[in-house]
């Protein structure tokens, strides 16, 4: 395994993920024009959708702190809000 994907293969979701947007990618800063769909559900704002007159919510969930702690401090602004959150308790930022 290249040292350019240790850090992502230490996610759980690793061998099945499909997504080219993953905040554990040390070289995150040069991926650039990709939608929502191409990122990691940790890094996707909370989206409310009504089917059939069901409220579904997508995205917004916290990524696990196995995973959250492996996040380089440059990718952290790109995580959704509540993983922002639970990265900073754990590494006691403010």
């Amino acid at each position: 395994m290249s040292s350019k994907t240790d850090n992502l293969s230490r996610c759980f979701r690793f061998e099945r993920c499909s997504h080219n947007i993953c905040p554990l990618d040390p070289q995150l800063f040069a991926r650039v024009g990709f939608d929502d769909s191409d990122k990691c559900p940790f890094m996707r704002p909370a989206r409310a959708t009504a089917i059939n007159g069901k409220q579904f919510t997508t995205g917004g969930s916290v990524m696990p702190d196995a995973e959250l702690i492996l996040v380089p401090r440059d990718n952290v602004e790109r995580l959704n809000d509540a993983s922002q959150k639970r990265w900073r308790e754990l590494n006691h930022s403010p």
